[in-house]
């Protein structure tokens, strides 16, 4: 797996690690969840993701993916904000009340910036922070941080 030591401070805007959840025990292959309204960045991503080595699987939207993360349980749910019906910040925070789901680490992977996702985001709804049009490789690396 490609990694990147997160000691430039550009980098670190683009991509945060907001908490010390510790994540993935097994032996098994790491499942990563992509949630995004666009087909076509959900599916490239998570290409990218599996081949690197990860189980990636995609939701469009934020009811697909309460649905699937209820029978599936990814250890990272990378999450759009911006969608239709059922935004990052609601489905963020239904995980977080499902026992279920309350322990998968949750990446927002958005254009707003992370000082405002902070701010509209409940306390540990997010475990870190990615902005879109960061290469895949840095959030990659911020995955790595959350193992």
């Amino acid at each position: 797996m490609l990694s990147f030591a997160m000691t430039d401070p550009i980098l670190n805007n683009l991509c945060q690690n907001w908490s010390m959840r510790r994540l993935h025990s097994s032996n098994a292959p790491k499942r990563v969840m992509v949630v995004d309204d666009f087909p076509a960045a959900a599916e490239a991503l998570a290409t990218f993701l599996s081949l690197e080595g990860l189980d990636a699987r995609v939701a469009f939207g934020g009811e697909e993916a309460l649905s699937q993360a209820a029978s599936w349980l990814p250890d990272i749910i990378i999450l759009d904000i911006h969608m239709p019906r059922c935004d990052g910040f609601t489905t963020a925070a239904l995980l977080r009340k499902e026992a279920k789901s309350s322990a998968i680490g949750i990446v927002a992977f958005t254009a707003i910036d992370a000082d405002e996702v902070r701010q509209r985001a409940a306390v540990g709804e997010f475990d870190g922070y990615c902005q879109k049009g960061a290469s895949p490789t840095i959030l990659l690396s911020l995955l790595n941080q959350m193992w």
